[in-house]
């Protein structure tokens, strides 16, 4: 979905695409820039960059420079490579992007230095580099799950689909990245959500939510909703004395109860009860179902 807005962070034009038909000579073809050295000294470099990232870290109020996400950047790239790590695959859709592919699509990224790549559908709207990890658009795909198909995902990936907590875990922990939701109504208003740090904690912390940093035209949904576990209905995470889940339907970040489900029951426009549905209720209430949503992971 294209907001048709400008990105709040403007990034930086894409090179030439390096894609060629097998056989093509690649001799002059455009190298991806590196992400590390592995050169002498680097571990005394790799030693000095860590304690440098510890301070600054320790010291941030709130929100992440971006000179010290640049460093934490490098350091994850730096440390990969002296690991012997698979780092020569893209690990996100703003790899992609930088390798020159401006077609939104499906494409396969290695996150956390994974020797096996995963596909992941890639937005290269609003300003290129988006990796799309959720989509709801017509109700085709049942989003009352369980768990396990939380964690693995679920649908059809160029329609709707969950791309799993899992995946969303080793993405969004490998560097700092911005969330972006797109919403539109049935009245065909688009609206949308950006928050400047968004990170989902491993299983062993039941995919806690961190967010932070709201800005945008539809309201935010989100924020109620950090540092909670997240939610099925056969794994009861919330601070509910009942099951959120249950009550309101897909798994969701629920806390006592929601301010937000955007794995919600797919239903029209206005419900005669509260919380149900598709709800953004920052924007469109407790009582309004939306027509068609998106969330979207860059690293900043």
């Amino acid at each position: 979905m294209h907001t048709g807005k400008k990105s709040r962070m403007d990034k930086p034009d894409p090179p030439i695409s390096t894609s060629v038909p097998n056989g093509t000579d690649t001799s002059n073809t455009p190298v991806k820039p590196a992400r590390g050295s592995n050169s002498a000294g680097s571990t005394l470099f790799v030693t000095l960059l860590v304690a440098g990232v510890s301070v600054a870290m320790t010291a941030a109020v709130c929100l992440p420079t971006i000179s010290l996400v640049q460093e934490v950047r490098e350091l994850v790239s730096v440390l990969a490579l002296r690991e012997g790590g698979a780092v020569d695959g893209p690990r996100d859709c703003y790899d992609i992007y930088l390798l020159g592919h401006t077609q939104s699509g499906v494409y396969k990224v290695y996150p956390q230095r994974s020797k096996r790549g995963f596909d992941v559908f890639c937005d290269m709207d609003d300003g290129g580099g988006w990796l799309v990890f959720q989509r709801r658009q017509n109700g085709t795909v049942d989003f009352n799950r369980g768990w396990d198909e939380y964690q693995t995902g679920f649908g059809d990936i160029q329609g709707e689909f969950w791309m799993g907590n899992e995946l969303l875990h080793r993405i969004s922990t490998q560097g700092w990245y911005e969330l972006q939701i797109d919403m539109e109504n049935f009245e065909e208003e688009l609206r949308y959500a950006q928050y400047q740090l968004f990170r989902v904690e491993g299983a062993d912390t039941g995919y806690k939510l961190t967010i932070e940093g709201y800005s945008g035209d539809g309201g935010d949904g989100l924020s109620s909703h950090r540092n909670h576990a997240f939610s099925t209905f056969d794994r009861d995470q919330d601070g509910s004395p009942g099951s959120c889940a249950e009550s309101f339907s897909g798994g969701w970040w629920f806390e006592n109860c929601l301010t937000s489900n955007l794995n919600g029951r797919y239903l029209e426009g206005e419900l005669e009860s509260v919380g149900h549905g598709v709800m953004w209720a920052a924007w469109q209430g407790f009582k309004t179902s939306l027509k068609s949503v998106q969330m979207k992971v860059r690293p900043l």
